[in-house]
C-alpha cells in the first residue's frame, strides 16, 4: 500500500512537473523550425518544429523564431493577424532605405549648410500601406481595425526642396517599388540566415 501511495505521488509530481515544462515552452522567446522537425516537439534547437505554425504557438509575443535548414520552406507566410490602428486613415511619408542611404551619402559629399529633411513629399495611409504589403506578400491577412491609438498623429508628410535644392536629392523609389524590395530583402535573409 505504501508503495502504491508513493507511485501515484510521484506520478503526480511527474505530471505536474511535465505540465510546467509545457507551459514554459509554450513561452519560449526563441524556438527553432526545421524541414526534418515535428510539429509535438518543443521547438528548441535540438527538437525544432517542422512548421512555421508548429513553432509560432509556442513563442511568446516579441520571440524570435530562427530556420534550421531555411533551403527548404520557400516563401515565409506569418499567419498571426495585423491590427490597424482607428481607421487607418492616418498618413505618413514613407521612404525607401535605399533613397535615405543616398541622401545620407550626398550630405556628407556636399556638407548642407542646416537640417534637411528626406522625404517623398507623398502622404500614404496605413490602410494603403496594408493593403499593399498584403497584395505584394500574397497573403490572404484581412483588414482588422482596432481602437485609435491615444494621441496619435493624424498626417505628417515631408516637403523636401531643401533635400533637393542643398543635396541634389529627390526620392528615385515608389512606394510599391520599397515595399517589394524591402519583402524580398526579408524573404532572402530568412532563406540565408533562418531569422528577421
Amino acid at each position: 500500500m505504501t508503495s502504491r501511495r508513493f507511485l501515484t505521488r510521484a506520478s503526480i509530481v511527474l505530471l505536474a512537473t511535465f505540465a510546467i515544462a509545457t507551459s514554459a515552452q509554450a513561452q519560449a522567446t526563441r524556438t527553432w523550425v526545421s524541414g526534418v522537425g515535428d510539429d509535438a516537439n518543443p521547438c528548441s534547437r535540438t527538437a525544432p518544429c517542422k512548421t512555421f505554425a508548429g513553432a509560432i504557438s509556442k513563442t511568446a509575443a516579441g520571440g524570435e523564431i530562427s530556420v534550421l535548414d531555411p533551403g527548404g520552406f520557400g516563401a515565409v507566410t506569418i499567419t498571426k493577424s495585423i491590427t490597424i490602428n482607428g481607421d487607418g486613415k492616418q498618413t505618413r511619408d514613407y521612404v525607401y532605405v535605399g533613397d535615405v542611404a543616398r541622401a545620407n551619402l550626398l550630405a556628407l559629399e556636399k556638407e548642407p549648410a542646416g537640417a534637411v529633411n528626406i522625404g517623398t513629399g507623398i502622404e500614404t495611409d496605413v490602410n494603403t500601406l496594408f493593403r499593399t504589403l498584403r497584395d505584394l506578400s500574397g497573403s490572404r491577412q484581412e483588414e482588422i481595425h482596432g481602437p485609435p491609438m491615444p494621441g496619435e498623429q493624424r498626417r505628417s508628410v515631408i516637403e523636401n526642396g531643401v533635400a533637393f535644392n542643398e543635396l541634389g536629392w529627390y526620392p528615385d523609389t515608389l512606394l510599391d517599388e520599397g515595399l517589394a524590395l524591402t519583402l524580398a530583402y526579408f524573404r532572402d535573409k530568412v532563406k540565408s540566415s533562418g531569422t528577421w
